[in-house]
């Protein structure tokens, strides 16, 4: 019972340090405004799903980016670390907590957006 119990502590301490590792950085700002978790989105996103036109705003979670996903019915919400999408009856929302590393939270959202009916109208 002990050396199991101590098994599944090492392989626990070894994900939560890669995923502090993977996270490390995500989260600070460059003299762009943006943390690097915003610019490794944007490029994915825009790479997958073409020009996004995103407008800075505030809340209570600080600076986010936001703005309409072409062709669908979602908006975006690029926070410092987070990533969100509100539609008419879904929504996407990822915390850094929900994913092992930055890259695999934006290949989620464009899974889940690619999996929308669109709209082109």
């Amino acid at each position: 019972m002990l050396a199991a119990f101590r098994s599944w502590l090492s392989r626990h301490r070894a994900r939560k340090a890669a995923w502090h590792q993977a996270w490390s950085g995500a989260d600070v700002y460059g003299d762009d405004g943006l943390t690097n978790f915003q610019r490794l989105a944007l490029a994915s996103l825009e790479q997958a799903l073409g020009p996004l036109s995103l407008v800075e705003a505030a809340g209570t979670a600080g600076r986010y980016l936001t703005g309409k996903i072409p062709e669908t019915y979602f908006t975006l919400y690029l926070y410092a670390d987070e990533l969100g999408a509100q539609g008419i009856s879904q929504r996407f929302i990822r915390e850094k907590w929900d994913c092992d590393t930055p890259e695999a939270m934006v290949g989620e959202f464009v899974a889940f957006v690619r999996s929308q009916p669109r709209n082109r109208f």
